[in-house]
């Protein structure tokens, strides 16, 4: 993953990130921290976090329009 894309994840697992339950092929649990995130598949790491930016800009939206 590119040096942006890398902070991005550190910065989401580390500040954001408080649990999952997303496990590895072993049926391992893994840590819901940055060692976790980078395990993950860059597309699906990359697909959480456009999904958590997605979903935070629309609440901020809808809240803002009330």
């Amino acid at each position: 993953a590119p040096g942006s894309m890398v902070a991005a994840f550190e910065m989401f697992a580390t500040e954001i990130l408080e649990s999952w339950n997303i496990q590895d092929e072993d049926g391992t649990t893994l840590p819901a921290d940055a060692v976790g995130f980078m395990a993950l598949p860059p597309t699906l790491g990359t697909a959480i976090l456009g999904a958590w930016s997605e979903a935070v800009t629309t609440a901020g939206e809808v809240s803002a329009s009330e």
